[in-house]
């Protein structure tokens, strides 16, 4: 399923899915793993959540940085987005950026007219735990963040490194 969805992504600018949560009767071959769409394809990925409300007029956003190449590439695609919203966070997981990148994306940010602020929060008890605790938190209606940089192979064998 993963490769027909990638294979197909490359002509287009942006892939929606849901959020697919896996039960006992799902066979790993149908469940759509968007962490490999995004590596596989090259495109953006956006999974609307189970219980998504489309009514809700949310005006905040949130940027997961940690300085890499991954977040600057989600930024550059989800851009439009952001400058959609009315407000932007931008988020750090523990102490995961140098000072002039801060200072250097929200010059950038600035640029696209997306006003930004810079938050951090602790990596406990995990970074993306503390992530998703921090959205359940604030409620954002967006959150932008980076994919895997390198293949499930390498992944199986090196571990999430």
């Amino acid at each position: 399923m993963d490769s027909i969805i990638s294979e197909t992504a490359r002509a287009f600018d942006l892939v929606v899915i849901g959020q697919d949560l896996p039960t006992e009767e799902v066979n790993e071959h149908i469940f759509v793993h968007p962490d490999r769409i995004a590596l596989v394809s090259g495109r953006p990925v956006f999974i609307v959540p189970q219980g998504h409300d489309a009514k809700a007029t949310h005006s905040h956003a949130v940027l997961a940085w940690d300085g890499g190449r991954a977040a600057a590439r989600a930024l550059s695609d989800a851009l439009g987005l952001l400058e959609d919203q009315g407000h932007v966070t931008v988020l750090s997981v523990g102490n995961t950026d140098a000072p002039h990148a801060s200072k250097d994306l929200m010059d950038h940010l600035d640029r696209h007219g997306i006003s930004a602020i810079r938050e951090k929060i602790p990596a406990t008890p995990g970074p993306a735990r503390a992530l998703l605790a921090y959205c359940r938190e604030k409620d954002p209606c967006l959150l932008v963040m980076g994919a895997y940089e390198h293949s499930k192979f390498r992944e199986d064998l090196g571990g999430g490194e």
